[in-house]
């Protein structure tokens, strides 16, 4: 359906053609073939065998190590200090996921300390929507694919309201921020909270396109702008998931594409009860792609998310055959 509605927007959107052009080869070279990769692979004979994992496991190792060097470079090579670069922050996000999907299943000293110090990367880009994609990761493992898992969220709740009643969060918080100022990473996800209280700082220009799109998704309720309808209107992204699927579809049947996507992907996760690495894997591709949605990006060039809705259909099918 995605896919038919992509092309029939250049007969009934004509005024986003060149958008739909110039985001054609994201969508139908790079993003929508993962959908299609993922149905395709044998979970039996294949994709979970322990090889294939530990090769995803060590290639996630490299990239975020290579990320790291790359970082030196800038900062002792070429003299960049303060760099922030969103896009290399969630390269960086999806690698540390994998290696924190080995710490939480099978942990050991590599994949506890690597996807401690891609997190430490992350926030050295400057992003802070990586950052809370990471911090969701974690939050939706504790509750879809631990065991006590009510425990789990006990104590976790209990150790931040201590930790914040006493202190320690604001005390952390100014430490990482030293630490990163010292060694010349940018602190732009630091200078967003306000310590004193604890809150996002607002976001001017973020608040401006949310304050544009909602104006033209009251233009036209129903039937919305057609796909890439936000780019047409503002030259960029919506910057939220729900505001992108109104805006494209109208309000009706935008809501209902993403109560669709919620019921495909929960049938996905439940489909997965007994394989808990492939849990793992769904409920990092949801961090990666469906909170990323609220901050940056676009359903219809993101690769990964298409690769969610493959694997969750893949999940299905096997449960299906028993598998």
């Amino acid at each position: 359906m995605l896919i038919f509605s992509y092309l029939l927007s250049y007969f009934l959107k004509p005024e986003n053609e060149i958008y739909l052009t110039e985001n054609i080869d994201n969508v139908f070279i790079s993003a929508v073939p993962m959908f299609f990769l993922m149905q395709s692979l044998d979970m039996e004979n294949m994709i979970w065998k322990k090889s294939v994992k530990e090769w995803l496991y060590y290639l996630s190792i490299l990239i975020t190590i290579t990320s790291s060097m790359y970082m030196f470079y800038l900062l002792n090579i070429r003299g960049i200090v303060n760099y922030d670069n969103g896009n290399m922050a969630y390269i960086v996000l999806m690698s540390a996921l994998v290696v924190l999907t080995k710490a939480f299943l099978n942990p050991d000293v590599i994949s506890i300390v690597v996807s401690g110090f891609g997190f430490i990367m992350i926030l050295s880009y400057g992003a802070r929507g990586p950052c809370l994609c990471f911090l969701a990761y974690i939050f939706l493992h504790i509750c879809f694919n631990t065991k006590k898992r009510i425990l789990w969220i006990i104590l976790c709740a209990v150790a931040i309201i201590i930790a914040y009643r006493i202190g320690w969060i604001d005390m952390l918080l100014d430490s990482l921020q030293n630490f990163v100022a010292k060694m010349g990473l940018s602190t732009r996800v630091f200078d967003f909270l306000y310590y004193d209280s604890g809150q996002w700082e607002s976001d001017a220009d973020r608040m401006r396109i949310y304050g544009i799109i909602r104006s033209a998704i009251e233009e036209r309720p129903l039937l919305g702008h057609g796909i890439l309808g936000d780019r047409a209107i503002i030259g960029g992204w919506s910057h939220n998931f729900i505001y992108e699927l109104w805006i494209d579809f109208g309000i009706v049947i935008g809501t209902l594409v993403l109560i669709g996507f919620a019921i495909h992907i929960i049938r996905g996760l439940l489909a997965t009860k007994r394989n808990s690495y492939a849990r793992g894997m769904i409920l990092l591709l949801i961090s990666g792609t469906v909170v990323m949605f609220f901050f940056s990006g676009s359903l219809w060039v993101s690769k990964y998310f298409f690769m969610l809705l493959g694997f969750c259909s893949l999940s299905i099918r096997d449960k299906r055959k028993g598998l």
